[in-house]
């Protein structure tokens, strides 16, 4: 599901979820409104703060945050769907707040990733080390 590019000890999986959103009010009937239920699992790192995150090809302006509550469930019509098992590790949630604005291009290193993956990740761990966490297809929630 996930390739990591992590140097060193610690290591993370990230966990991409999709669902589409029954609430269509404010929205053209042609567009689809879809949430993205986006979770990056650490073991022994306690800190993260996003650089990019791209999501389709498409730059996103993101937020990060740690969950407490594990395990992280999500109701789609009459089924609760498991997101997060419960885990010892870190949880950390990434929200999607709203497409960037601009036209920035990533470099060639990440440009490539960026168009073999549906969902990437630049974030800073807590000793300042930039990472890359990608997905190559984000799970569907029915």
């Amino acid at each position: 599901m996930s390739q990591l590019i992590f140097s060193q000890n610690p290591t993370a999986r990230l966990k991409a979820f999709q669902k589409q959103n029954d609430n269509k009010s404010a929205m053209n009937k042609d567009q689809v409104l879809l949430d993205y239920y986006i979770y990056l699992i650490s073991n022994d790192v306690s800190f993260f703060r996003l650089e990019r995150v791209w999501i389709n090809k498409e730059l996103y302006q993101a937020g990060i945050s740690r969950v407490t509550n594990k395990p992280v469930l999500v109701k789609t019509g009459n089924k609760t769907d498991t997101l997060v098992r419960y885990t010892d590790e870190d949880v950390w949630q990434i929200s999607i707040q709203a497409k960037a604005e601009g036209n920035y291009k990533p470099i060639k290193e990440i440009a490539d990733i960026v168009a073999q993956n549906e969902l990437v990740l630049r974030l800073y761990d807590k000793n300042g080390k930039l990472h890359t966490r990608q997905v190559d297809r984000i799970t569907r929630l029915n």
